[in-house]
């Protein structure tokens, strides 16, 4: 660390190493609260952070879906402007104790389904409302890096 630039040196090394169906399930976790996400301060950062373990594909896909003729007539704008907008927080909330079930397909990939609700509370004083989800997923699990943090590359994103 530079305390005359308050910089830091050096970089990041991350290390390959079997995870265990636990580890798995919490980066599985990670990336479904940041992709239900509705809170308004930080929907860009939690959007990219979902995005990031997404294949190149999938990305386009849910990008455009976010950005569709139908949301811009809806909202006016699209999804993640929307939501910033709604000036709201929310929590995600899965269910106890299936609410992220793995399935392992070979040795890296995997099916994980979603079970759970998010809890959306405006901050208007207006009363929380609460969202149910239940989505399948497919993925592989990755080396962790900088770009994708949650070490996971889903190639498939379903609505049960």
């Amino acid at each position: 660390y530079d305390k005359d630039t308050h910089t830091i040196l050096g970089e990041i090394q991350w290390f390959q190493r079997p995870r265990s169906e636990d580890e798995i399930i919490v980066d599985v976790m990670r990336w479904g609260r940041a992709y239900f996400s509705q809170n308004s301060a930080d929907i860009f950062p939690q959007a990219a952070l979902a995005l990031s373990a997404m294949s190149p594909e999938l990305k386009n896909s849910v990008m455009a879906s976010w950005d569709s003729t139908s949301i811009q007539k809806q909202f006016g704008t699209n999804y993640l402007a929307y939501i910033s907008g709604l000036q709201q927080r929310s929590e995600v909330h899965f269910q106890k104790p299936t609410g992220v079930e793995i399935t392992r397909i070979s040795q890296d990939q995997f099916q994980a389904q979603l079970r759970g609700s998010v809890i959306v509370d405006p901050l208007s004083g207006n009363v929380a409302a609460e969202v149910p989800f239940d989505a399948m997923i497919t993925f592989a699990t990755k080396n962790y890096s900088i770009q994708n943090t949650l070490g996971l590359m889903i190639t498939e994103i379903k609505d049960n």
